[in-house]
C-alpha cells in the first residue's frame, strides 16, 4: 500500500491544436439531385409491386374480359417502369445509357404483347 493519496482527474486545458479531420466520407456527386433518384427508385419499386399484383390476378383469373384488362394494365405498368427506369438512368449516367437500360426493361415485355394479341383475338374482339 502506497502512502500517496488518490489522485483526482484534474480538467486539461483544451490544446491548441485541432484533432485531425477524417476524410473517411465520399465526396458528394456534384449534378446529382438524392431526392429525384429515392422518388424514381420508389416509383420502380411500385411499378414491380404492382405487376407482381397483377400477375397474381392473372394466375388466378385470365379468362373473359377481366383477363384482357389485366393484361393492358399489366403492360401500362410495364410501360411506366421502362420510362422511370429511362429517367433513372439519365440522372445517375448519361443519355445513351439511359436509352439503352430503357429499351432493355422493356425486352422482357415483348412475350407479353404477343400473348395479348392472342388472347384478344381468341376472345373475338377482333376478328
Amino acid at each position: 500500500m502506497s502512502s500517496l493519496p488518490p489522485q483526482v482527474p484534474t480538467e486539461q486545458q483544451p490544446s491548441a491544436v485541432p484533432p485531425p479531420i477524417l476524410d473517411y466520407a465520399t465526396p458528394p456527386i456534384i449534378g446529382l439531385d438524392l431526392k429525384k433518384v429515392a422518388m424514381q427508385q420508389r416509383a420502380i419499386i411500385m411499378c414491380i409491386a404492382a405487376e407482381c399484383g397483377i400477375v397474381a390476378l392473372l394466375l388466378a383469373d385470365t379468362s373473359g374480359p377481366l383477363g384482357i384488362v389485366l393484361y393492358f394494365a399489366f403492360l401500362a405498368v410495364a410501360i411506366t417502369g421502362a420510362v422511370v427506369v429511362f429517367m433513372l438512368a439519365i440522372s445517375v449516367y448519361n443519355v445513351s445509357l439511359g436509352i439503352l437500360l430503357g429499351i432493355l426493361s422493356l425486352v422482357p415485355f415483348w412475350v407479353l404483347v404477343k400473348r395479348v394479341a392472342s388472347v384478344i383475338c381468341k376472345s373475338g374482339v377482333i376478328a
